[in-house]
């Protein structure tokens, strides 16, 4: 063949011809057939690399070559994952979280061992306007939502951003930014409250903006009604007996927050469509009252717990609705006292376990892993739902004492909203939660 120099395309597919049929001899060192043999060019070195470079090293052998596995010595990886090369990426508990990550591997409710809840308080207050209140505020604010918190054990640590806002509307309202899916059954939607569901999954329904919103009437502050306890953790300051204990303020709105909220009518009960809150759900009217029927809720009170009518978010009723015993609870929906201070109750703590809370006091203590409530629900697909906004929910009139109800004003039984003309005698306010 001189004259005629063999070229690589040529050569390749002779060699793999000699090496099938040369009963495994080697066709450049063994015998048979060779280049030479063949009248080919005896300077094959060219070709000799050719050969080589197409039998290509496979360390692990797992049938991907070295120079395209990204893990060359891990025959069960070809890319490093979540864990890298020679880790599986094995999750035995299936909570989304590879166990080479998650701390707590057999826990699904739990990917972080001893996981921290905190409460972050942001003004928005562009002309600072109220920056005289701030340090009152956040203190007790603060205190508040680590109140409920405390009650809570979160899958991962969590930052509950709190943001505070003013306005001239003579109310305080609360709320949740977003409200994340639960399940759908039978063509209806569940939600449950955004910041509940980031404790709950570790998923931030909210990604960048504040978790809770909690708007404060300019009254309540200028015209000096909220008095804001200088210690809310030890509660050992007096409290003026003409004021209202703001600690005890907040901690009703992060009940609002956290759990107490839904879109049933407040006359009938009714749904304005096919989506309730998972509140809601535990809630049912005979024709005249309503009433929380949620498991722990009944054990803890000794029956369906009574719910104010007109105002359903709340507990408790004047009589003769079921109820008047009530009164004094912290979530009541009948009166806020002046000169009283209020506390997170075993019936409110059984309403965030009927709800779905992953409870702190019912975990099973393995560690500092915790295995949260059988009662827990599994974390959706994040979905988030109708604005929380539709959930307004009235807070009751603020007043002296159960013996000073009225001041010269009425309060009808069903509506525990403060008539406008009753407004100048009992300091002109209700404050609603969405």
């Amino acid at each position: 063949m001189r004259g005629h120099r063999m070229t690589r395309r040529m050569f390749l597919p002779l060699v793999m011809v000699l090496m099938a049929g040369c009963g495994g001899d080697n066709p450049l060192t063994g015998s048979g057939a060779t280049g030479d043999a063949a009248g080919a060019d005896t300077n094959s070195d060219d070709d000799r690399s050719v050969l080589f470079s197409t039998l290509r090293d496979d360390a692990d052998q797992d049938g991907v070559p070295d120079d395209e596995d990204l893990c060359p010595d891990d025959p069960a990886k070809v890319a490093p994952g979540a864990c890298g090369c020679g880790q599986d990426d094995g999750d035995r508990d299936g909570d989304g979280e590879p166990d080479c990550i998650d701390e707590c591997p057999d826990n699904p409710q739990k990917i972080q061992a001893g996981a921290k809840i905190e409460c972050e308080v942001i003004f928005a207050d562009p002309d600072r306007e109220f920056s005289a209140y701030y340090p009152a505020i956040e203190l007790n604010l603060l205190t508040a939502c680590g109140a409920w918190t405390r009650e809570l054990s979160a899958i991962r640590n969590v930052t509950i951003e709190v943001e505070v806002r003013f306005a001239d509307i003579g109310t305080a309202v609360a709320s949740s930014k977003t409200v994340a899916r639960v399940q759908t059954e039978n063509g209806i939607d569940t939600y449950e409250q955004g910041a509940l569901a980031e404790i709950r999954t570790g998923v931030d329904p909210n990604e960048e903006i504040p978790d809770a919103v909690v708007t404060i009437g300019y009254e309540n502050l200028t015209g000096g009604l909220w008095w804001f306890d200088p210690d809310p953790a030890t509660r050992q300051a007096e409290l003026p007996e003409d004021r209202i204990d703001g600690y005890s303020a907040f901690l009703h709105e992060m009940g609002h927050v956290f759990a107490y909220n839904g879109w049933r009518n407040f006359q009938n009960g009714e749904l304005p469509g096919n989506f309730l809150s998972t509140y809601d759900e535990q809630i049912v009217f005979d024709g005249a009252n309503f009433f929380f029927v949620g498991q722990s809720a009944v054990e803890a009170y000794g029956g369906p717990v009574p719910l104010t009518y007109g105002n359903i978010a709340h507990l408790a009723n004047r009589e003769p609705r079921p109820g008047s015993d009530l009164i004094d609870e912290l979530m009541n929906g009948v009166v806020t006292r002046r000169g009283k201070r209020r506390d997170i109750s075993s019936i409110d703590l059984a309403i965030l376990a009927d709800i779905g809370a992953p409870m702190r006091s019912q975990a099973v203590l393995q560690g500092a892993c915790e295995n949260a409530p059988a009662a827990t629900r599994p974390a959706p697909v994040l979905i988030v739902g109708p604005t929380p906004s539709a959930q307004e929910r009235p807070l009751p009139p603020q007043q002296f004492d159960a013996q000073r109800t009225d001041f010269g004003c009425s309060h009808p039984h069903e509506a525990p909203i403060v008539p406008r003309s009753c407004e100048p005698c009992i300091g002109a306010l209700s404050v609603r939660a969405r």
